[in-house]
Parts: structure tokens; C-alpha cells; sequence
């Protein structure tokens, strides 16, 4: 039977809208999203969910045409000249934020194509970000069209930040703009300087770099600089070098120099007005390209720039500009400066491509240091591009990484065959470490899902994954001789808040956004985690037992999974039986440890030593 009207719900819904929608009450409504989905269901609504419709070779397609575009619309030749500066095209600082600002339009646009191929409907009612698309897609098919219009969002992913912090044991998350930030952050930095900085530079030496680093994790390696005969700079252009009483700390007891890009402003701030207005002419050339810009940003044919252009011009407008003035800053700090050695631990953020590119003019040796778990499996290797991943082509000169896997597959997929094992300075101290600590709780510390790939991006897929994080919640607040602490993902833009799934349902679990996790894991009796987080193998160090919550099935394929060194939960009735086992079941938790060791021995070289061997190969340069 042929249903007259479909409503398409892409965004998220309001009284007046949910009173348009009354007037349609026999339609059949779907969701394009998650949030859509929760919207709707708050709103007791009834409707299906678009991505259900969607196939594991639709995910890959909407993948792989997501970053296909993401990599390459700045290289059209008539769109390249126009991002051209110092040598750096503009528009591929933004690749990592605007590939997960894209994929949501592309799966919408995907959903909504199957949703509509070989049925009938009479009239579609479309609530979403890509409006335009539907109503061109149902011209082509002779439907009737009516579209509401959404007021989506206009920014990317680090346009606003999550700052987390404890304040007297109370767990604070406060909500801020990035521009905001920035500006609150420079200003704090200046205070601090004042304060800390020392007469530590001597012009006559070569200087080592460190870009973005959180010292409070590399004190080990600070220490081993201390034997150079050369300046040790630090210079973050996002968190601040100095951001507690601990690293001020580290840093007043070190003769090093912590550099604030805003001191050269002064000798800078006329050019960054002159390229500021070149740049806003160049743009406003690309955006009236209309026809290009159309045939750039379509799929089968049919155009969504429409959909797109508004948030998308604002998002270039604004981040070009700042990397126009952050670019000229980093060229004039490095002018001013005997730069022999940059070290970084990211590379696709667009504040180390900026100084990567400048940096390679100037002939100043790069050194990448793996600071996480590396993927290894070829399910990650198409979005290398977009993390620092061993797969993907790097434009560092050399490449420090944890262990002797990690070299044998760099080489084996990685244009630079500079690789180097140096084993993981940050993790020197918890091999270090003596752990004689009380077991006072159960640390759980939550990630969130991947945001590289369309099928864990969907309501299924984030439903489960909560689903996972309320059952274990749920657990603990039937364990009460067991303490739970739960300590979500640093990351300051995390939309799934799951401190409020746990106070919900029990505010007795402490919530914790302390740093210092090796403090934690001390303390802890074993860790909860999930989808094999870095902070599992840090666990595995202190010789503490981990479950990982397998909410993806990409985490079952890593190297530390099929080691078993850790218990791998998949299903989420397995959860109380799994805590269950770790509690009680000694045998087991002594081959799980042993398993981790066996890992551990294979994954990671010179351990408690690393910083060590990273200081010798620095100092080559």
C-alpha cells in the first residue's frame, strides 16, 4: 500500500515544528541521525531510523566518498591558487574537523536516496541540513516537495570547547567558544610567564622545540634534556604549557622557556591585516563560483552545495583567517629563533601543518612521536590521512615509535623510512613506578564512539555503545561495598555526555576529570574501559586487570585484543559476569596480567628508558 506523505528528520525538533508534523498524521517519519532520533523519541513521536536502512557497503561508500572530498576539493586547479600561502594550502589545515562535519551530510544524503529508490510517495516533508538535495532528488522523481527549513549548526567540532576540571573534589564542565577560549587562554598565559620565565635562552645554541606537548606526561623526558647543550622551548598554541599548580611546577624547577605566540604580534600585526584582505578578495572570487562550486559538492549528479554554503564559507572565512595570522606568527617566531629540532606527537591538526610546512622550508628537522596506540589494521589505513597513523605518508623526517610492530608496519605502508625505536617516553613512569597501593575502587574511564567511520556514528551504534555505559553504571550501583569512579574522555568536544547517564543512576559514583591518570590507575583496583583506549595499556603497566567494553567491532581485530590482554566484553549481558570474574577469580586475573606482560614485552622497546633513547636520537640533529 502506497503512503502518501514521508517526513524526513534530520535535525533537531521544536514545539513549532512537531505542530507541522500533526498536520501530517499518517505519514511515515524517519530519522537521518541520532540526535534527530532522541528528538524525536523525547517528543513521543513515532518513526523508523534511516541508517537501519543503510548496508556495511553503503557505510563504506559514504566513507570513502566523504574523504575523497574532504582531501581533494582544495586541489582543484581553479581553487588551489586561491588557497595558496606561504606555500600552504589553506584548505587542507581543515581536513580532520571538516571530514566529520561532512559525513553527516553524506550519510543523510545516502539514507534519503535509499529511503526514496523503488517507493512511491506522494509528498516528502523534509526537516534536515540537506533540504535542497531532497528537493532536487525529488524533482528527478516527479514527488512533491515541501521543506521546513533547520537552522543547523554552522561550525565545526573544535568551534566550541569542553573545559573539565575538579574544584575541591566537584566535577565541572563548562561550555565555551573557541575564540573565547583562545582569548582567555593568551591572556592566562602572559600571567603565568611573567611569573615563570627566566633568562633561559642563549641565542648562541641551537634549539629543540616541543610543540603541544602536556608536560605533565613527559617529565621523564624533560629530565633527560636536561644533559643538552641546547635551548628546550615549549610553545602550545591550544592548551597552555602551564595550566596547574603541578606543571608550574615542573617547569619553575627547569631551565627551560615556554614561548607565547602573541609576543610577535607587534612585529606582525600590519601584514596579518594586508594578507587578511587579500585573502577575504580571494574567497569571495571562490564563493561566486557558483557553477564549480556546484559540480565540487555533488552526488549522482544531484548538488547539496546549496546545503552546505552558508555554514561552510563562514567556517573557511574564519579559520582561514586565523591560520593567515597564526602562520605569519610561527614564521616570525621561527626567524627569530635557532630552531635544529621540532618534536610533535600530532601531525594532521591544522597548527602542525602550518608549522610543518614552514619549518620544511627552512630545512628543520622533524621528529613524530607516537603518543597513542597505533592502528595496525587495514580498516584504518583509508583515513590515515586523517590521524597520525603508521599508514599514511608523513612529512616529518623521522618517526619515534613504541616497538618493533609498530617500525615493521610504518615501513611496510609509510613513505618515510626514517623510523626509529625509541619505545614511549610518556609511559617511562609507569614502568617506573612501584605500585604498592591500596585497592580502593574501580576506575572507569570511557571513550566515545569512532568518529572516522559512518557505521559507529549511527543511532544503532551510539545507542549500544551508551547502552554499555548505563548497564555498568547500573552494576556498580548494585555493588554498593564497590566504589566506582568514572572518568570520562579528555576530549574537549565530546557531545555524548555520559556523566549524566551515571548520576541518573546513581549519584553516589564519583565522577573525576583528573589528569593525572597515572594516580588513578595506582589506586584502582582494576579499569574498566572502552574499545581498547590508551589508557588500558597504561593500566597493563601498573599491572592492573582491564576490561574493555567492545562496543565496536573493529576493537576485537587490535593486536591487544587478540592477545587477550585484556577481557574483551562484547555483549553487554556479559558485563556483571566479567566485573564479577575480576573481583573474584584470581587464576583468571593472573593469566589476563600475564597476557598483558606477553604484550606489553612485544609492543613496547625500552621500557623506563625510552626518553633516554629519544634524547640520543634528538641529539644527532
Amino acid at each position: 500500500m502506497m503512503t502518501e506523505n514521508i517526513i524526513l528528520v534530520g535535525e533537531n525538533i521544536f514545539d513549532d515544528v512537531k505542530d507541522q508534523f500533526l498536520k501530517f498524521s499518517k505519514a511515515k517519519i524517519f530519522s537521518l541521525n541520532y540526535l534527530s532520533h532522541k528528538m524525536l523519541e523525547k517528543q513521543n513521536i513515532d518513526h523508523e531510523i534511516g541508517d537501519q536502512l543503510l548496508s556495511d557497503s553503503d557505510f563504506s561508500m559514504i566513507d570513502n566518498f566523504t574523504n575523497n572530498l574532504t582531501k581533494n576539493w582544495f586541489l582543484n586547479n581553479d581553487i588551489q591558487d586561491k588557497l595558496k600561502f606561504e606555500s600552504i594550502n589553506l584548505g587542507s589545515l581543515i581536513q580532520p574537523e571538516f571530514y566529520q562535519y561532512l559525513l553527516d551530510f553524506v550519510s543523510q544524503i545516502v539514507q534519503v536516496t535509499k529511503i526514496l529508490e523503488n517507493r512511491t510517495y506522494d509528498n516528502v516533508i523534509a526537516f534536515t541540513k540537506i533540504n535542497h538535495f531532497i528537493s532536487e532528488l525529488c524533482n528527478k522523481n516527479n514527488i512533491s516537495c515541501r521543506l521546513i527549513q533547520s537552522n543547523h549548526s554552522t561550525q565545526l567540532s573544535l568551534d566550541n570547547y569542553k573545559l573539565k576540571f575538579n574544584l575541591f573534589n566537584i566535577p565541572l564542565s563548562i561550555k565555551i567558544s573557541r575564540k573565547n577560549y583562545l582569548k582567555i587562554k593568551n591572556i592566562f598565559e602572559k600571567i603565568i610567564l611573567k611569573l615563570k620565565n627566566k633568562k633561559n635562552f642563549d641565542n648562541n645554541k641551537k634549539s629543540i622545540l616541543l610543540f603541544e606537548f602536556n608536560i605533565e606526561n613527559y617529565e621523564d623526558l624533560l629530565n633527560s634534556f636536561s644533559d643538552l647543550n641546547k635551548n628546550i622551548l615549549f610553545l602550545n598554541t591550544r592548551r597552555p604549557t602551564i595550566w596547574n599548580f603541578r606543571t608550574f611546577k615542573i617547569m619553575s624547577d627547569k631551565k627551560y622557556s615556554v614561548i607565547n605566540l602573541q609576543n610577535f604580534q607587534q612585529f606582525t600585526s600590519t601584514k596579518i591585516s594586508i594578507e587578511s584582505e587579500k585573502l577575504k578578495n580571494k574567497l569571495k572570487k571562490l564563493w561566486n563560483s557558483k557553477s564549480l562550486l556546484n559540480e565540487l559538492f555533488s552526488f549522482n549528479s544531484l548538488t547539496f552545495w546549496p546545503d552546505l554554503e552558508n555554514s561552510f564559507i563562514n567556517i573557511c572565512n574564519e579559520r582561514f583567517s586565523e591560520s593567515i595570522s597564526q602562520i605569519l606568527l610561527f614564521k616570525e617566531f621561527l626567524s627569530r629563533t635557532n630552531i635544529s629540532t621540532i618534536l610533535l606527537w600530532a601531525e594532521p591538526s591544522p597548527e602542525e601543518q602550518e608549522l610543518i610546512g614552514l619549518a620544511k622550508s627552512k630545512k628543520i628537522n622533524i621528529v613524530y612521536l607516537q603518543h597513542a596506540m597505533a592502528g595496525m589494521e587495514d580498516a584504518f589505513k583509508p583515513q590515515g590521512n586523517l590521524v597520525s597513523h603508521l599508514a599514511h605518508d608523513s612529512q616529518c623526517d623521522k618517526l619515534a615509535v613504541w616497538g618493533e610492530p609498530a617500525k615493521k608496519y610504518g615501513l611496510t605502508h609509510n613513505s618515510t623510512k626514517n623510523i626509529f625505536v625509541t619505545g614511549s617516553p610518556r609511559h617511562d613512569k609507569f614502568f617506573n613506578h612501584n605500585n604498592f597501593s591500596q585497592k580502593k575502587y574501580v576506575l572507569f574511564a570511557t571513550t566515545k564512539p569512532n568518529p572516522l567511520f559512518s557505521k559507529t556514528l549511527t543511532t544503532d551504534s551510539i545507542s549500544n555503545f551508551l547502552s554499555f555505559i548505563t548497564e555498568t553504571c547500573t552494576i556498580f550501583s548494585n555493588l554498593p561495598q564497590k566504589n566506582l569512579i568514572l572518568k570520562p574522555h579528555p576530549t574537549p568536544v565530546n557531545t555524548l555526555d555520559v556523566v549524566k547517564i551515571a548520576e541518573k543512576i546513581d549519584s553516589n559514583i564519583s565522577i573525576t576529570y583528573d589528569s593525572n591518570v597515572l594516580k588513578l590507575l595506582q589506586n584502582c583496583e582494576f579499569l574498566i574501559t572502552t574499545n581498547n583506549s590508551t589508557i588500558a595499556l597504561e593500566a597493563m603497566m601498573l599491572n592492573k586487570p582491564v576490561i574493555s567494553l567492545q562496543t565496536e567491532s573493529l576493537a576485537l581485530t587490535e593486536n591487544v585484543a587478540k592477545y587477550n590482554a585484556l577481557l574483551s566484553v562484547s555483549n553487554k549481558e556479559d558485563i556483571k559476569k566479567s566485573v564479577e570474574t575480576l573481583f573474584y577469580d584470581k587464576k583468571f586475573k593472573e593469566e589476563l596480567l600475564k597476557n598483558a606482560k606477553n604484550y606489553l614485552d612485544d609492543f613496547f622497546s625500552n621500557q623506563g628508558t625510552s626518553s633516554k633513547f629519544l634524547t640520543k636520537l634528538i641529539n644527532q640533529d
